[in-house]
C-alpha cells in the first residue's frame, strides 16, 4: 500500500509543483519518504518519469528522509541515495537527533539539509539552554548543509536561531498546515509567504 501512496503523491506534488513554477520559477518542494521507499525505491523510475513530463528541475525536489530509515538497512538505503543523488534529486535528514543520531551515518547520507527537531525547539523554550541547538547548527554547516528548524511557533524562537546562522524554519509562526488550493486561493505564493 505505501508505494501505491508514493506513487500518488509524487504524482500530485509534482504537477502542482510545475503548475506553480510557471508563474513563480525556482520553487522546490519537500517530501517525506517513508522506510519502504528507502528501503524498496520502486518510486524511482515513477519519480524520473514525472520530472521529465512536468519540466521540473530534479533540484526543485528536496526528499526528506529520517535517521531510523537509514539505520534499519544501510546497503539498500545507500543504493536509493545514490540514484536520487545521480539524479541531481536534494536530500534532507529529517527529525535530526530524535534516533541513533550516528555520526557516521550523516557523513555518509551527505545531505544538503540537517532539519533540527521540533523537540529541540520547544526544549529551547522551556529551559534557555543554548548549547545543544549551538551545535547542531555548527555541525550542520561544517558539513557544508543548510540547518532547517521545525516547529518554530514563537518570534523569540526564530530570533533565537537567526542568531545562531539558522538557515530556514518551519511552524506555525510561517503558517500551519494547508492544502494547495488554500494555498493559491489565499496568495501565498504571489505575496512572498511561500
Amino acid at each position: 500500500m505505501v508505494s501505491k501512496l508514493t506513487r500518488c503523491m509524487l504524482d500530485q506534488a509534482l504537477s502542482r509543483l510545475a503548475r506553480w513554477d510557471k508563474i513563480h520559477p525556482g520553487l522546490f518542494m519537500s517530501l517525506n519518504l517513508s522506510a519502504q521507499d528507502v528501503q524498496k525505491p520502486v518510486f524511482i523510475d515513477q519519480l524520473k518519469g514525472l520530472l521529465e513530463e512536468t519540466g521540473l528541475a530534479p533540484s526543485s525536489i528536496v526528499l526528506e528522509i529520517t535517521e531510523t530509515e537509514l539505520l534499519s538497512d544501510w546497503q539498500q538505503a545507500a543504493h536509493t541515495i545514490a540514484e536520487l543523488k545521480k539524479m541531481g534529486v536534494k536530500l534532507a535528514l529529517d527529525d535530526f537527533g530524535t534516533g541513533y543520531s550516528s555520526l557516521s551515518y550523516l557523513n555518509r547520507f551527505r545531505a544538503s539539509k540537517l532539519k533540527i527537531d521540533r523537540s529541540f525547539v520547544h526544549a529551547w523554550s522551556q529551559t534557555g539552554g543554548t548549547q545543544l541547538l549551538r551545535a547542531i547548527v555548527h555541525l550542520g554547516h561544517n558539513m557544508g548543509m543548510k540547518v532547517v528548524a521545525e516547529g518554530v511557533e514563537r518570534k523569540e524562537e526564530l530570533h533565537f536561531l537567526q542568531s545562531l546562522g539558522c538557515d530556514y524554519y518551519q511552524g506555525y509562526l510561517s503558517a500551519k498546515p494547508m492544502f494547495a488550493e488554500e494555498i493559491e486561493r489565499d496568495q501565498w505564493l504571489e505575496s512572498g509567504h511561500g
